[in-house]
Protein backbone atom coordinates (compact mmCIF):
# COMPACT_ATOMS: atom_id res chain seq x y z
CA UNK A 1 0.00 0.00 0.00
CA UNK A 2 1.61 3.23 -0.99
CA UNK A 3 1.64 5.96 1.40
CA UNK A 4 0.15 9.18 0.25
CA UNK A 5 1.98 12.52 1.01
CA UNK A 6 0.47 14.56 3.83
CA UNK A 7 -0.75 17.98 3.33
CA UNK A 8 1.99 19.19 5.74
CA UNK A 9 4.51 17.59 2.98
CA UNK A 10 3.10 19.39 0.01
CA UNK A 11 3.75 22.85 1.34
CA UNK A 12 6.82 22.11 2.38
CA UNK A 13 7.72 20.67 -0.76
CA UNK A 14 5.74 24.39 -2.29
CA UNK A 15 7.88 26.26 0.11
CA UNK A 16 11.17 24.71 -1.22
CA UNK A 17 10.74 25.25 -4.68
CA UNK A 18 9.12 28.81 -4.53
CA UNK A 19 12.65 29.58 -2.27
CA UNK A 20 14.00 28.00 -5.25
CA UNK A 21 12.39 29.27 -8.07
CA UNK A 22 12.93 32.82 -6.21
CA UNK A 23 17.15 32.33 -6.24
CA UNK A 24 17.45 31.37 -10.00
CA UNK A 25 15.01 33.97 -11.00
CA UNK A 26 17.41 36.57 -9.46
CA UNK A 27 20.46 34.84 -10.46
CA UNK A 28 18.84 34.63 -14.51
CA UNK A 29 17.82 38.56 -13.81
CA UNK A 30 21.77 39.41 -13.13
CA UNK A 31 23.31 36.80 -15.49
CA UNK A 32 20.90 38.94 -18.29
CA UNK A 33 21.83 42.39 -16.58
CA UNK A 34 25.30 41.52 -16.93
CA UNK A 35 25.29 40.26 -20.57
CA UNK A 36 22.46 43.15 -21.28
CA UNK A 37 25.21 45.61 -20.03
CA UNK A 38 28.12 44.18 -21.94
CA UNK A 39 26.18 44.14 -24.85
CA UNK A 40 25.70 48.02 -24.84
CA UNK A 41 29.54 48.23 -23.54
CA UNK A 42 30.96 46.57 -26.39
CA UNK A 43 28.14 48.21 -28.45
CA UNK A 44 29.83 51.85 -27.16
CA UNK A 45 32.99 51.18 -27.60
CA UNK A 46 33.00 49.92 -31.33
CA UNK A 47 31.00 53.00 -31.47
CA UNK A 48 33.46 55.00 -30.36
CA UNK A 49 36.45 53.19 -32.26
CA UNK A 50 35.36 53.70 -35.11
CA UNK A 51 34.70 57.35 -34.41
CA UNK A 52 37.69 58.28 -32.99
CA UNK A 53 40.11 56.51 -35.62
CA UNK A 54 38.01 58.00 -38.20
CA UNK A 55 38.98 61.58 -37.00
CA UNK A 56 42.17 60.04 -36.41
CA UNK A 57 42.81 58.75 -40.11
CA UNK A 58 41.70 62.48 -41.34
CA UNK A 59 43.62 64.59 -38.87
CA UNK A 60 46.81 62.25 -40.08
CA UNK A 61 46.72 64.39 -43.41
CA UNK A 62 46.22 67.81 -41.84
CA UNK A 63 48.46 70.84 -41.98
CA UNK A 64 49.68 71.01 -38.21
CA UNK A 65 49.64 74.77 -38.18
CA UNK A 66 46.18 75.09 -39.72
CA UNK A 67 44.44 73.16 -36.88
CA UNK A 68 42.45 75.56 -34.80
CA UNK A 69 39.46 75.71 -32.18
CA UNK A 70 36.10 77.73 -33.15
CA UNK A 71 34.10 79.47 -30.66
CA UNK A 72 30.82 78.91 -30.18
CA UNK A 73 27.62 77.94 -27.60
CA UNK A 74 26.78 73.99 -28.00
CA UNK A 75 24.08 74.10 -25.59
CA UNK A 76 22.22 76.83 -27.54
CA UNK A 77 23.57 75.37 -31.19
CA UNK A 78 24.92 77.89 -32.37
CA UNK A 79 28.01 75.75 -33.87
CA UNK A 80 25.65 74.68 -36.49
CA UNK A 81 23.24 77.42 -36.83
CA UNK A 82 24.83 79.88 -37.93
CA UNK A 83 24.23 83.23 -39.19
CA UNK A 84 26.27 84.05 -42.97
CA UNK A 85 27.35 87.03 -41.56
CA UNK A 86 28.74 85.87 -38.00
CA UNK A 87 32.61 85.22 -38.21
CA UNK A 88 33.09 83.46 -34.52
CA UNK A 89 36.36 84.16 -32.96
CA UNK A 90 39.10 80.95 -33.09
CA UNK A 91 42.41 79.58 -31.60
CA UNK A 92 45.07 77.70 -32.77
CA UNK A 93 44.57 74.78 -30.18
CA UNK A 94 48.26 74.81 -29.50
CA UNK A 95 47.29 77.78 -28.05
CA UNK A 96 43.96 77.45 -26.45
CA UNK A 97 44.46 76.95 -22.44
CA UNK A 98 43.07 73.85 -20.34
CA UNK A 99 40.27 76.49 -18.67
CA UNK A 100 39.41 77.64 -21.78
CA UNK A 101 38.58 74.51 -24.15
CA UNK A 102 34.79 74.78 -23.69
CA UNK A 103 34.61 77.99 -25.45
CA UNK A 104 36.26 76.57 -28.34
CA UNK A 105 34.50 73.06 -28.98
CA UNK A 106 34.70 73.40 -32.99
CA UNK A 107 37.86 71.57 -34.13
CA UNK A 108 38.52 73.00 -37.32
CA UNK A 109 41.90 72.16 -39.82
CA UNK A 110 42.97 72.30 -43.69
CA UNK A 111 43.62 69.01 -44.94
CA UNK A 112 46.84 68.39 -47.52
CA UNK A 113 45.55 66.52 -50.80
CA UNK A 114 46.51 63.13 -50.49
CA UNK A 115 44.74 61.03 -53.38
CA UNK A 116 46.38 63.74 -56.55
CA UNK A 117 50.16 63.16 -54.72
CA UNK A 118 49.66 59.64 -54.68
CA UNK A 119 48.71 59.73 -58.40
CA UNK A 120 46.45 57.42 -60.88
CA UNK A 121 47.01 54.02 -62.41
CA UNK A 122 47.56 54.37 -66.12
CA UNK A 123 45.97 50.77 -67.90
CA UNK A 124 48.22 52.11 -71.18
CA UNK A 125 50.96 52.98 -69.44
CA UNK A 126 50.76 49.99 -67.21
CA UNK A 127 51.89 51.93 -64.39
CA UNK A 128 51.61 54.09 -61.53
CA UNK A 129 51.61 57.78 -63.06
CA UNK A 130 52.69 60.47 -60.20
CA UNK A 131 50.43 63.34 -59.57
CA UNK A 132 52.67 65.79 -57.18
CA UNK A 133 55.94 65.31 -55.19
CA UNK A 134 55.85 67.72 -52.89
CA UNK A 135 59.63 68.62 -53.78
CA UNK A 136 60.64 72.05 -55.29
CA UNK A 137 64.02 72.60 -56.84
CA UNK A 138 64.88 76.21 -54.96
CA UNK A 139 67.76 76.89 -57.81
CA UNK A 140 65.11 77.02 -60.63
CA UNK A 141 62.81 79.34 -58.39
CA UNK A 142 62.37 82.25 -60.15
CA UNK A 143 61.03 85.52 -58.42
CA UNK A 144 58.28 86.88 -61.00
CA UNK A 145 56.62 89.79 -58.43
CA UNK A 146 55.58 90.63 -54.72
CA UNK A 147 54.57 87.10 -53.77
CA UNK A 148 54.61 85.42 -56.83
CA UNK A 149 56.89 82.94 -58.03
CA UNK A 150 57.75 80.46 -60.88
CA UNK A 151 58.44 76.96 -58.89
CA UNK A 152 60.00 74.02 -60.71
CA UNK A 153 58.56 70.57 -58.96
CA UNK A 154 59.93 67.66 -60.39
CA UNK A 155 58.52 64.52 -60.73
CA UNK A 156 55.27 65.71 -61.01
CA UNK A 157 52.77 65.95 -63.24
CA UNK A 158 49.61 68.27 -62.66
CA UNK A 159 47.88 67.11 -65.47
CA UNK A 160 47.33 63.81 -63.20
CA UNK A 161 46.30 66.06 -60.15
CA UNK A 162 43.93 67.97 -62.32
CA UNK A 163 42.30 64.94 -63.38
CA UNK A 164 42.39 63.76 -59.66
CA UNK A 165 40.53 66.79 -58.03
CA UNK A 166 38.12 67.60 -60.89
CA UNK A 167 36.82 64.16 -60.89
CA UNK A 168 36.47 64.33 -56.48
CA UNK A 169 34.70 68.34 -56.84
CA UNK A 170 32.37 67.01 -59.46
CA UNK A 171 31.72 63.93 -57.49
CA UNK A 172 30.83 66.39 -54.66
CA UNK A 173 28.54 68.81 -57.21
CA UNK A 174 30.97 71.13 -56.79
CA UNK A 175 31.70 72.96 -60.52
CA UNK A 176 34.03 75.19 -62.38
CA UNK A 177 37.85 74.57 -63.03
CA UNK A 178 39.99 73.40 -60.00
CA UNK A 179 42.55 75.57 -60.86
CA UNK A 180 40.84 78.99 -62.41
CA UNK A 181 38.40 78.40 -59.02
CA UNK A 182 40.85 77.83 -56.59
CA UNK A 183 39.55 74.60 -55.49
CA UNK A 184 43.00 73.35 -55.62
CA UNK A 185 45.56 75.45 -54.26
CA UNK A 186 49.43 75.75 -52.94
CA UNK A 187 50.91 75.97 -49.37
CA UNK A 188 54.79 75.91 -48.75
CA UNK A 189 55.49 73.30 -46.00
CA UNK A 190 57.56 75.84 -44.05
CA UNK A 191 60.85 75.09 -42.12
CA UNK A 192 59.20 72.19 -39.70
CA UNK A 193 56.93 70.87 -42.11
CA UNK A 194 53.71 72.15 -40.43
CA UNK A 195 52.82 74.91 -42.99
CA UNK A 196 52.58 77.93 -43.31
CA UNK A 197 54.53 79.77 -40.13
CA UNK A 198 52.85 82.74 -39.26
CA UNK A 199 50.08 83.04 -36.84
CA UNK A 200 47.14 81.31 -37.35
CA UNK A 201 44.53 84.42 -38.33
CA UNK A 202 47.22 85.69 -40.62
CA UNK A 203 47.58 82.86 -43.58
CA UNK A 204 44.56 80.32 -44.36
CA UNK A 205 41.78 82.72 -44.42
CA UNK A 206 39.81 81.13 -41.90
CA UNK A 207 36.66 83.34 -41.61
CA UNK A 208 37.76 85.98 -43.67
CA UNK A 209 40.68 87.01 -42.77
CA UNK A 210 43.38 86.78 -44.80
CA UNK A 211 45.37 83.81 -46.44
CA UNK A 212 48.11 85.53 -47.03
CA UNK A 213 50.37 82.19 -47.46
CA UNK A 214 47.95 80.06 -49.63
CA UNK A 215 49.01 80.38 -53.58
CA UNK A 216 46.30 80.14 -56.50
CA UNK A 217 48.27 77.84 -59.28
CA UNK A 218 47.85 80.02 -62.76
CA UNK A 219 47.59 77.15 -65.44
CA UNK A 220 47.87 79.62 -68.11
CA UNK A 221 51.15 80.56 -66.87
CA UNK A 222 52.51 77.50 -66.06
CA UNK A 223 53.86 73.80 -67.56
CA UNK A 224 51.89 71.04 -65.91
CA UNK A 225 54.36 68.57 -67.83
CA UNK A 226 54.35 64.98 -68.15
CA UNK A 227 56.30 61.99 -67.73
CA UNK A 228 59.35 63.57 -69.52
CA UNK A 229 59.20 66.86 -69.42
CA UNK A 230 59.72 69.75 -66.24
CA UNK A 231 56.77 70.45 -64.37
CA UNK A 232 56.87 74.45 -63.98
CA UNK A 233 54.01 76.44 -61.79
CA UNK A 234 52.80 79.78 -62.03
CA UNK A 235 51.66 80.36 -57.98
CA UNK A 236 50.74 83.96 -56.67
CA UNK A 237 49.68 84.36 -53.00
CA UNK A 238 45.81 84.98 -52.52
CA UNK A 239 46.72 87.61 -50.58
CA UNK A 240 49.83 90.16 -51.17
CA UNK A 241 51.53 90.11 -47.73
CA UNK A 242 55.41 90.42 -48.63
CA UNK A 243 55.96 88.00 -46.24
CA UNK A 244 55.82 84.60 -48.12
CA UNK A 245 58.90 82.54 -48.96
CA UNK A 246 59.41 79.41 -51.13
CA UNK A 247 60.64 76.11 -49.21
CA UNK A 248 61.98 73.50 -50.43
CA UNK A 249 58.57 71.23 -49.55
CA UNK A 250 54.52 72.14 -50.64
CA UNK A 251 51.25 70.75 -50.04
CA UNK A 252 48.76 70.99 -52.40
CA UNK A 253 45.13 71.92 -50.24
CA UNK A 254 41.98 71.11 -51.62
CA UNK A 255 39.61 71.45 -48.71
CA UNK A 256 39.33 72.30 -45.18
CA UNK A 257 37.34 69.79 -42.33
CA UNK A 258 35.62 70.48 -39.35
CA UNK A 259 34.36 68.41 -36.62
CA UNK A 260 30.83 70.37 -34.92
CA UNK A 261 29.05 69.63 -32.28
CA UNK A 262 24.97 69.88 -31.80
CA UNK A 263 23.35 69.68 -28.75
CA UNK A 264 20.03 67.05 -28.52
CA UNK A 265 17.60 68.46 -26.14
CA UNK A 266 16.20 65.21 -25.52
CA UNK A 267 18.52 63.01 -24.36
CA UNK A 268 20.70 66.22 -23.01
CA UNK A 269 24.02 64.92 -25.18
CA UNK A 270 24.48 65.99 -28.85
CA UNK A 271 26.02 64.37 -31.88
CA UNK A 272 29.25 65.08 -34.21
CA UNK A 273 29.15 66.24 -37.82
CA UNK A 274 32.13 66.41 -39.98
CA UNK A 275 32.20 68.90 -42.53
CA UNK A 276 34.15 69.09 -45.78
CA UNK A 277 34.31 70.63 -49.33
CA UNK A 278 34.73 74.07 -48.39
CA UNK A 279 37.26 76.93 -49.30
CA UNK A 280 38.70 78.96 -45.98
CA UNK A 281 40.90 81.15 -48.43
CA UNK A 282 37.69 81.43 -50.95
CA UNK A 283 35.99 82.81 -47.69
CA UNK A 284 33.90 80.11 -47.68
CA UNK A 285 32.79 78.51 -43.84
CA UNK A 286 31.71 75.19 -43.49
CA UNK A 287 27.96 76.88 -42.33
CA UNK A 288 28.07 78.90 -45.07
CA UNK A 289 29.32 77.54 -49.08
CA UNK A 290 27.24 79.74 -51.88
CA UNK A 291 24.18 80.41 -49.33
CA UNK A 292 24.18 76.75 -48.02
CA UNK A 293 26.41 74.34 -45.50
CA UNK A 294 29.42 72.21 -47.04
CA UNK A 295 28.56 68.57 -47.35
CA UNK A 296 28.76 66.87 -44.08
CA UNK A 297 27.70 63.62 -42.53
CA UNK A 298 27.20 62.83 -39.11
CA UNK A 299 30.03 60.93 -37.58
CA UNK A 300 28.60 59.84 -33.93
CA UNK A 301 25.58 60.56 -31.90
CA UNK A 302 24.80 60.60 -27.89
CA UNK A 303 28.37 61.92 -27.63
CA UNK A 304 28.65 63.37 -24.02
CA UNK A 305 32.02 64.81 -24.44
CA UNK A 306 34.55 65.86 -27.50
CA UNK A 307 37.91 67.14 -26.43
CA UNK A 308 41.19 68.07 -28.31
CA UNK A 309 44.52 69.77 -27.34
CA UNK A 310 47.76 70.10 -28.58
CA UNK A 311 51.14 69.33 -27.03
CA UNK A 312 54.85 69.25 -28.55
CA UNK A 313 53.08 69.25 -32.03
CA UNK A 314 51.06 65.79 -31.00
CA UNK A 315 47.32 66.28 -31.64
CA UNK A 316 44.76 64.33 -28.43
CA UNK A 317 40.95 63.70 -29.29
CA UNK A 318 38.89 62.60 -26.53
CA UNK A 319 35.80 61.20 -26.83
CA UNK A 320 32.49 60.02 -24.44
CA UNK A 321 29.85 58.21 -25.97
CA UNK A 322 26.79 57.12 -23.73
CA UNK A 323 23.65 54.99 -24.45
CA UNK A 324 20.91 56.67 -23.11
CA UNK A 325 18.10 54.12 -22.77
CA UNK A 326 20.59 51.89 -20.42
CA UNK A 327 21.44 53.09 -16.74
CA UNK A 328 23.49 51.39 -14.12
CA UNK A 329 21.80 53.82 -11.02
CA UNK A 330 20.94 56.78 -12.20
CA UNK A 331 23.60 56.92 -14.89
CA UNK A 332 23.46 56.33 -18.51
CA UNK A 333 26.20 53.51 -19.56
CA UNK A 334 28.80 55.17 -21.54
CA UNK A 335 32.19 54.88 -22.68
CA UNK A 336 34.89 56.88 -23.49
CA UNK A 337 38.72 56.81 -25.09
CA UNK A 338 41.22 58.80 -26.12
CA UNK A 339 43.45 58.74 -29.12
CA UNK A 340 47.05 60.52 -30.16
CA UNK A 341 47.43 61.42 -33.36
CA UNK A 342 51.14 62.51 -34.80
Amino acid sequence: MKRAFTLIEIIVVIIILGIVGTITTKILIKVYKQYYYARALNKLSYETDKVINLLAVKLQNRVKNSVIGVECNVSANTCINKNPSDNPSFKAVADIASNEADKYPVLEWIGKDIYAKRGIWSDSAKRLLPGYSGFTDLIDTAVIGEDEYNITTPYSNFKVVEMIDSNWTKEWGIQGDIFDNNYSVLLFSGSNDRGAFLEINNSYGYYETPATQIFSIDKKGSSFGDNNSKTILHIKAITKSETTTPYEGYFILNSAYAVVPSYNEKDKDFNLTLFFNYHPWKKEKYFNVNNKDANHTTIATHVTQFKFREDGGILRIYICIQDPKIKVGRENVSICKEKVVF
